[in-house]
């Protein structure tokens, strides 16, 4: 939230309204990936681990060896795809709507580091496949705090008035 503010801020102060709209958009895709991650997790995720602790359970209660069915293991493994899947194109779009963010204040400001920082969000959302993204977006976000902390303020414009003249005397 406080940097949504801070975004807002910048984009009113850049008169550069992208700046806020790609940092909002970013943020609303974060919320939604959680959502849909605790919504996965609980519908889906929960449920596939708990039928597979079940032979576990079984096993150790009886002695038996019980093997869960091919099935069991290829609705799991699916389940866990999905879910990998799911996230690796919500990181996606994170990193695109950061990045477009950064880029565009990187431009109005002058500061180097929102430049890194955009490219670095997005290549962390498209490592997510491969999972390292989440550290190389995480590096993203240093950087940009580090930007943050070495914005200067634009030069303010001095204007020249003449110079006081004595009243002539009439």
């Amino acid at each position: 939230v406080l940097l949504l503010a801070t975004m807002n801020g910048l984009s009113k102060y850049y008169n550069d309204p992208a700046i806020f709209r790609n940092s909002l958009y970013g943020f609303i895709t974060t919320i939604i990936g959680v959502i849909v991650f605790i919504f996965l997790l609980e519908a889906f995720l929960f449920p596939a681990f708990d039928q597979l602790n079940t032979f576990n359970q079984v096993n150790a209660t009886s002695g038996i060896s019980v093997t869960p069915s091919l099935s069991t293991f290829l609705s799991f493994l699916i389940v866990v795809v999905l879910f990998w899947l799911g996230q690796f194109i919500i990181a996606l779009f994170q990193g695109i709507f950061f990045r477009r963010a950064f880029y565009a204040l990187a431009e109005k400001s002058g500061e180097s580091r929102f430049r890194t920082a955009g490219l670095l969000m997005l290549i962390g959302g498209a490592l997510t496949i491969v999972f390292v993204g989440g550290l190389v977006f995480f590096i993203g976000w240093i950087f940009a705090a580090l930007g943050f902390s070495s914005m200067k303020a634009k030069a303010s414009q001095t204007y020249l008035l003449p110079p006081h003249q004595p009243p002539s005397p009439a």
